[in-house]
């Protein structure tokens, strides 16, 4: 095992310095840049790993831990889903590794991360980042190999669907059920991925020469989506240059929670699906229960536990080969015809 010592030899600096640069203390002891530049690159070429069992409370078993950085906003409820997907890849590619689910407020990420609390990671997985949360993993100076989900960076591998095909997918797929009107609702929140959905959608929709109409909700729920349902109601019944009605369709890009409230609102105000409009939504549930909503959902499956092992497996090949390089991996996602479209 390469020590710090080993890096001291090799560098000519003494231990004491090499050891405040990789605890990612450079700046704050005033480590010259071409110093720290040394050091971090000696370390990688020798293959220096941190020792995580010490620093974890010395324990007597030496414990390799995956930490997963995960919002605690309404994406919460699904860290179950993405958490057993990285299970089901360790338990079968390496058991002995242990891993904990960190959570952090969006667009907090440096309060919760930083290059002293991840040497005590043999990697980390960080997910649901906003643009700054990206921002500031850019400029972080740790040799912690780090994937990011959902989210490209120009700096670290990542795992991600590809989300303007997402919003291309939904509005053909509404097109192709006879919309000619055509309805996003996302979240006030200028998350990449719902800009990139958003994006898909417009451009898919405007191909079909129709003009898409945007309902921006406050963050995603059963109740907010209940009350969405009296605007979305006003948004149809519109008419084409003939004077016939417009089909609308609605395509729901942030989250199902929202999908289930509104489907049970719009019910409650007697407009119904198929029979009145067609609603598309995204979804990271199972099938199962996609299939006991009544009406049974039309959903664009995103393959989250499925990410999630990939995350797994892209860490797990960081840390055991020493392989750093940048990687991007896109995951397929699946569209589900339900009863809320009519094409079948």
């Amino acid at each position: 095992m390469v020590t710090l010592k080993d890096i001291a030899e090799k560098t000519g600096f003494s231990q004491s310095t090499v050891s405040i640069v990789l605890r990612g203390l450079s700046e704050e002891r005033h480590i010259p840049d071409e110093t720290r530049i040394r050091i971090q690159e000696t370390a990688r070429s020798l293959g220096y790993t941190p020792n995580t069992s010490a620093k974890r409370l010395r324990s007597v078993t030496a414990v390799k831990t995956i930490a997963i950085f995960w919002a605690n906003d309404f994406r919460r409820e699904m860290v179950a889903h993405f958490f057993q997907g990285v299970y089901q890849y360790m338990l079968k590619n390496a058991p002995e590794y242990e891993i904990i689910i960190c959570p952090y407020n969006p667009g907090k990420l440096d309060e919760a991360v930083s290059a002293v609390r991840l040497s005590m990671y043999a990697g980390c997985i960080v997910c649901n980042a906003a643009e700054n949360d990206l921002a500031y993993l850019d400029g972080l100076d740790t040799l912690c190999p780090i994937v990011v989900y959902n989210r490209p960076s120009e700096r670290y591998s990542y795992v991600q669907v590809d989300n303007t095909d997402i919003g291309k997918c939904a509005a053909r797929e509404l097109v192709r059920d006879g919309c000619g009107h055509l309805v996003l609702i996302s979240d006030r929140m200028a998350f990449p991925y719902l800009i990139s959905r958003a994006r898909g959608f417009e451009e898919a929709g405007k191909e079909e020469g129709l003009v898409v109409e945007t309902i921006l909700t406050r963050d995603p729920s059963i109740i907010i989506g209940r009350d969405l349902a009296g605007t979305v109601l006003h948004a149809l019944g519109h008419t084409g240059p003939d004077g016939k009605p417009l089909r609308t369709g609605i395509f729901i890009c942030s989250s199902d929670q929202t999908t289930f409230g509104l489907v049970s609102g719009l019910n409650d105000l007697d407009v119904h699906f198929p029979q009145d409009v067609s609603l598309i939504t995204v979804g990271t549930g199972s099938d199962a229960l996609y299939a006991c909503f009544l009406p049974k959902l039309s959903v664009i499956q995103i393959p989250l536990e499925q990410m999630a092992e990939a995350c797994a497996g892209r860490i797990h090949e960081m840390i055991e080969h020493r392989e750093t390089a940048q990687k991007k991996v896109t995951v397929p996602f699946r569209y589900v015809q339900g009863n809320t479209t009519r094409n079948r």
